[in-house]
């Protein structure tokens, strides 16, 4: 009896694994990751070990007043930080330093 108690007693306690999320992610150059963690819902930069590249990642927090994303004549988007008008500036979507003319508003 005691043994068939036991074995019982292990069972329930194997069968309330706790269930573990994974979230994939392709970031800005297109590379897939897995994190454990929903990045979305992150409040401050911090590392994070990614399943598929086998390394932690540190994951920045970007205030969105800090980023420009933009859409060129020819419909191709564009992703900045810090935009700098009459420079070049890094784009994340295309990985090179792009120049960007003034943004100039007319007015009559």
């Amino acid at each position: 009896m005691k043994k068939v108690l036991s074995v019982l007693l292990l069972f329930i306690g194997c069968s309330n694994i706790p269930k573990t999320s994974y979230y994939n992610y392709t970031d800005l150059k297109g590379k897939k990751h897995i994190f454990n963690t929903d990045i979305y819902k992150l409040k401050d930069t911090d590392h994070f070990f990614c399943f598929e590249c086998d390394r932690l990642h540190k994951l920045e927090i970007k205030k969105y007043s800090d980023t420009m994303t933009m859409v060129d004549s020819s419909g191709t988007k564009h992703f900045y930080e810090y935009l700098v008008d009459n420079a070049n500036n890094w784009c994340y979507n295309h990985n090179k330093y792009e120049y960007v003319e003034s943004l100039k508003t007319f007015q009559e």
